[in-house]
């Protein structure tokens, strides 16, 4: 049974949470929404939870307690899980079909601006450190970038030079035919920018993360030649942002890295090798950090490149802890000192990949093979 608060403030209201000890109650009030994001005569069923805690799917639902008001509690440690600010984000979903944005008067420090919606979700302040870091984000991110220092910087596109890869043998790239951010005037220059760099630089082999064979739309000859040789891999069955991210420790992420693996392996898939998604960042993100992380790169290495893709000004910004949670699961607590050889176990025990073919897969990623 939940113990009713009655002396709920309205600050902890619009921020749609309480701290107490190891306690987190989550609150929300219909008042703050009715006549804005919610229609006055709503009969309000249900509300739930959308989360980075709960892999962005509603999994938990609130308390009723008034005709106003509804009350989760849980313990802190359950929604210390990161959303793209670094720090546990979610939102209110009534009657599982309105997706609620945080409430405008809420200030910078205690929301996080969501492209995909336009608003801002809400975040759970456990580290006030970042209270100041967050403000400076979401002052900078809503508005598009229009001014890029180079081709590369527009398209996401980079070599991946970390550790012990070879020069030019890795590449990242924004996806060179699909419009991830059509109202963005420069979209359309983003995506020949990518195609020219795949052409320029030679590219042999493409890791897709982010389509079907059968769903991608290709205009690109270059791309196409690749893909009737086979030279090409369409990994996403469904594997999204949360499966990289949230259960890195699962079956699904393990299969699908591997996949990876094996295609590089393949005699018939040559250097220079592009992985791409999306945007560039995610999916992409995380392989490239497992790759990089095996061929020698130090965790700062990996995360000022997982980060450089912040610089594409699209409405976007990944916090490193994003990436580390995916690390955690993968390969515990403590892994940034101990990563290669840490990431070598995981793709012998985990992929089962052979010894010889871990060194084979690390030759052709230096460019001895």
């Amino acid at each position: 049974m939940i113990e009713i608060k009655i002396d709920i403030g309205k600050d902890d209201k619009m921020k749609g949470y309480s701290l107490e000890d190891d306690k987190i109650t989550f609150i929300f009030d219909k008042n703050l929404y009715q006549g804005k994001q919610l229609d006055d005569d709503i009969i309000i069923k249900e509300v739930a939870l959308n989360a980075s805690f709960t892999a962005w799917k509603n999994l938990w639902n609130l308390e009723k307690i008034t005709d106003e008001l509804w009350i989760l509690d849980k313990k802190i440690s359950e929604v210390d899980i990161p959303g793209n600010s670094g720090q546990g984000e979610f939102r209110f979903v009534v009657n599982d079909q309105y997706y609620l944005d945080a409430v405008e008067e809420l200030s910078f420090e205690d929301k996080f601006y969501d492209s995909h919606s336009g608003g801002y979700k809400h975040i759970i302040h456990l580290d006030e450190s970042t209270t100041n870091k967050i403000k400076e984000i979401n002052s900078q991110i809503k508005e598009y970038k229009t001014n890029y220092s180079s081709d590369e910087e527009l398209a996401n596109f980079r070599s991946v030079n970390l550790g012990s890869l070879g020069e030019d043998i890795l590449y990242r790239s924004y996806h060179p035919l699909k419009e991830s951010r059509a109202d963005h005037p420069l979209e359309e220059k983003r995506l020949m920018a990518a195609q020219e760099l795949i052409s320029n630089n030679k590219i042999n082999s493409i890791i897709n993360l982010s389509d079907t064979d059968e769903h991608i739309f290709n205009k690109f000859p270059y791309y196409n030649d690749l893909i009737l040789n086979n030279n090409t891999i369409f990994t996403n069955k469904g594997h999204n942002y949360d499966v990289f991210y949230y259960i890195a420790d699962s079956d699904e992420f393990a299969n699908l890295v591997k996949k990876v693996a094996n295609f590089i392996l393949d005699d018939s898939n040559k250097a220079p090798f592009l992985v791409h998604c999306r945007i560039g960042t995610d999916r992409t993100g995380v392989i490239v950090a497992i790759l990089a992380a095996l061929m020698d790169a130090s965790w700062e290495e990996v995360v000022k490149d997982y980060q450089e893709s912040n610089k594409m000004g699209i409405g976007e910004y990944r916090d490193e802890r994003l990436l580390e949670y995916a690390f955690v699961a993968m390969l515990g607590s403590e892994f940034k000192d101990n990563l290669t050889k840490l990431i070598e176990d995981y793709f012998k025990s985990r992929l089962g990949l052979k010894e010889i073919e871990l060194k084979k897969l690390k030759d052709k990623l230096t460019g001895k093979l």
